[in-house]
């Protein structure tokens, strides 16, 4: 996959050519709806569908009406109409308003964003479901506060990047027949204009576009929209959770995992020697945009009365933007699962960096069933604070008398050996990749 190419389809999309493109869509199946239920000679839709083209636009008089007018519908409405053969142009944009065209433009344009994230994620959760697969077992240090704490897994590590995406797969489900709805209602919603007829109309443009049909016009009811940025929002937050892990995790000090390598990628000015982790931060500089996009769309749903006077134009920035971010991010994690590369020699090195004081838990709970759990606990403590560099933390254990009266040395073996570590980690895994074959069977 080409880096940024979806990212740049998004911003394509959403670019003056394709939404001119959108509007002149909406208005070509408007004018068929209407004439299949006779609101509007046939003669006059099929005119206005073969005139309704980008080459037919003044683009320069297009950008100068939206200009004055502040908003764009009017201006290219009207140059349809002129463009429009036999005089029938005088029939577009029969009873809509323009916040109809431009909202269901905008619907159009998102159910390509939709199809881009279902597929990235898609692809994400696969490289995710083979790294956890292939590392199930490969020991490394769980850290807790920056600090080592007790050991995991490789494996348990990359579900706990996979968990959330399989959630993030089912809202953007569940959202879906939401967001993509038709917008049509005239002047303030109540489809007056076309009375008996309008929801006919409305139902009709919906099926003609594929989109579903709401109860009642949104104009100033945004929440789904708001629901979507915030998704992205949510998206981009675990995606930025992931790249932050390899940040850290790629540190020259840890190195237990790299970037994938590409030719001049995260390369320095002045260090040869290193590899920045570029696409992770990538990753996590678009998900604080989104998030500042998700608040400034939720600033946008506070919209008054039946058609909104300020609040509706701060979506015209902050959708594409949170779009292309949302995009943007998915597709530099999925390169970079695609091609991390993974070190089990430096996470079995990281291991035993602490002398064995990663076992200080398990040696406590070993004990407190005979000891009770705060006297194991202060034992433990005083056996950590006797680890020194000419000693470890199982020689201090089998200096103190305490502790071999509870536990033998092939009790303390079994523990350091950190199988149970590994089991429970695995477990942890086996449940999450179990769930994910329920979900995608």
């Amino acid at each position: 996959m080409d880096a940024g190419s979806r990212s740049a389809r998004v911003d394509e999309s959403f670019s003056e050519s394709a939404t001119i493109s959108r509007y002149l869509r909406v208005e070509a199946a408007l004018a068929e709806t209407e004439a299949s239920l006779g609101l509007i000679p046939e003669s006059a839709a099929q005119a206005i569908a073969a005139g309704a083209t980008l080459e037919n636009i003044d683009r320069g008089r297009y950008r100068d009406d939206f200009a004055t007018v502040g908003f764009p519908l009017v201006g290219l409405v009207r140059q349809l109409a002129e463009v429009v053969t036999g005089g029938h142009g005088q029939f577009a944009h029969w009873g809509a308003t323009t916040q109809d065209i431009m909202d269901t433009s905008l619907v159009l344009g998102l159910s390509e964003v939709v199809a881009w994230i279902d597929e990235g994620l898609h692809g994400l959760v696969g490289n995710l479901e083979r790294l956890a697969r292939e590392h199930s077992r490969t020991p490394m240090i769980g850290r807790s506060q920056m600090q080592h704490a007790v050991p995991i897994t490789f494996g348990y590590k990359v579900v706990g990047w996979m968990d959330p995406l399989l959630r993030h797969q089912r809202r953007l489900k569940e959202l879906r027949p939401r967001l993509l709805q038709v917008q049509f209602g005239g002047a303030v919603g109540t489809l007056v204009a076309l009375h008996p007829e309008g929801p006919a109309v409305r139902r009709g443009l919906a099926e003609r576009l594929g989109l579903g049909e709401p109860r009642l016009s949104w104009h100033t009811q945004r929440d789904c929209l708001g629901e979507f940025v915030t998704y992205l929002g949510l998206l981009t937050g675990s995606l930025a959770k992931i790249a932050t892990d390899i940040m850290l995790l790629a540190q020259t000090e840890i190195a237990e995992v790299r970037e994938p390598a590409a030719a001049g990628r995260g390369v320095s000015s002045t260090m040869p020697h290193k590899r920045n982790p570029v696409l992770s931060q990538r990753v996590v500089v678009a998900a604080r945009l989104t998030r500042a996009d998700a608040a400034s769309m939720l600033e946008a749903m506070i919209q008054d009365h039946e058609r909104g006077s300020a609040s509706w134009q701060m979506e015209w920035t902050v959708i594409p933007s949170a779009a292309a971010h949302a995009v943007g991010a998915l597709e530099n994690t999925l390169e970079l699962m695609e091609g991390l590369e993974v070190n089990p020699a430096s996470m079995a090195r990281n291991l035993g960096t602490t002398r064995g004081l990663i076992y200080a838990e398990a040696v406590m709970m070993a004990l407190a069933p005979r000891l009770g759990r705060q006297k194991a606990h202060d034992l433990v403590e005083a056996a950590v604070a006797k680890v020194r560099d000419d000693n470890s933390f199982l020689d201090a254990l089998q200096q103190c008398p305490a502790t071999r009266e509870v536990l033998s040395e092939a009790d303390l073996r079994l523990i350091f050996d950190g199988e149970p570590h590994r089991e429970s980690a695995n477990r942890m895994v086996e449940g999450v990749l179990a769930a994910f074959t329920t979900d995608r069977g």
